[in-house]
């Protein structure tokens, strides 16, 4: 191959590569503004129904939301410790059962 045709053909894959690039770039940014905008769109849903929610029942109080937070926190606490005693009291059978 001469020179000039290395040349041209080394300019037309530096081109080749730069559109691909900026195709995958401006695809990429499209693609990015519409998750942002359903993202957007859910949290105007969300804080509508807030919204309409204080409006029929009234804000809670944060001392009320703590309470709550914590009397679910606790919940979670013992359903999790009483599902591994459970689970140790059914192994502890299950050994009993082959000795």
């Amino acid at each position: 191959m001469s020179r000039s045709v290395k040349r041209q053909l080394s300019f037309f894959l530096i081109v080749l590569c730069g559109v691909i690039a900026y195709n995958y770039v401006a695809t990429r940014q499209i693609e990015h503004t519409v998750v942002n905008s359903s993202v957007q769109e859910r949290e105007r849903a969300f804080m509508q129904k807030r919204a309409e929610y204080i409006k029929n029942h009234g804000e809670t109080s944060m001392a009320d939301q703590e309470i709550k937070q914590e009397l679910a926190f606790r919940r979670a606490h013992f359903l999790i410790n009483s599902s591994s005693s459970y689970q140790s009291a059914k192994e502890q059978d299950l050994e009993k059962f082959v000795k």
